[in-house]
């Protein structure tokens, strides 16, 4: 049935020291079927980040990247919404998604991160693109260089960052980094017998422009299961 916990799950002692297995979900959708004798679950998750903004070229504004998809769990139970996505324009910021838990469980429900805006210039030849913003799980894509596409997020629920722009005879707008997804650490005592999940991918990087925005991460659903 799994090793034994050494750890205090919370204040007052629940599930510790319970025996547990664990299921990790990185991808598409299902059913969650609870295991024999699994009397409580513990589950993290997180939506999928955004996707970075192009940056301009030569002016005007880059291209939206994509948002993120929403990770759920039981429908409406457990929902991580998806990060927005980033764009190419002017103090353009990407944020996170939101988070609910529903009746049945109690934990954390958290708004991912905001995306970094794009650096803006008007007399130099280049303009970095903003990071995106990153999840618990880390893997945030890094301010994009003038020399390739904007960095992908890696890990999960992260958000890509934003494509670098070109200045010639006007404002050189980089791309905004791309918001992560919301997340949750939550605790289900009495446990249904099945769960519809779905775990969200991550947004596609904006294209056109100088450079393309970076994909952001897809999400994951972590269930640890206790037994007596």
């Amino acid at each position: 049935m799994g090793e034994t916990m050494s750890v205090v799950v919370n204040g007052n002692g629940f599930l510790s020291g319970l025996p547990r297995t664990v299921t990790v979900l990185t991808s598409g959708s299902g059913t969650y079927s609870l295991p024999t004798g699994c009397v409580a679950l513990w589950v993290r998750m997180v939506g999928g980040g955004g996707g970075g903004g192009s940056g301009s070229n030569n002016g005007g504004a880059g291209n939206y990247g994509g948002v993120g998809g929403a990770t759920t769990f039981g429908t409406s139970f457990l929902t991580c919404n998806g990060g927005n996505a980033g764009q190419g324009s002017a103090d353009s910021v990407a944020s996170g998604g939101t988070a609910t838990i529903g009746s049945g469980a109690s934990g954390l429900a958290m708004t991912g991160a905001y995306g970094f805006p794009g650096n803006v210039q008007n007399s130099l030849q280049y303009s970095f693109g903003g990071s995106g913003g990153a999840s618990p799980f880390g893997g945030a894509g890094p301010p994009g260089s003038v020399d390739n596409s904007g960095p992908s997020a890696t890990g999960y629920g992260s958000g890509g960052a934003g494509g670098a722009a070109l200045f010639s005879n006007t404002q050189a707008i980089a791309g905004a980094g791309g918001g992560s997804g919301g997340y949750i650490d939550a605790i289900i005592s009495s446990p249904a017998s099945s769960y519809a999940y779905s775990v969200g991918s991550g947004g596609a990087g904006g294209t056109g422009g100088y450079r393309p925005g970076g994909a952001g991460a897809g999400g994951i659903i972590i269930i640890q299961e206790f037994y007596e």
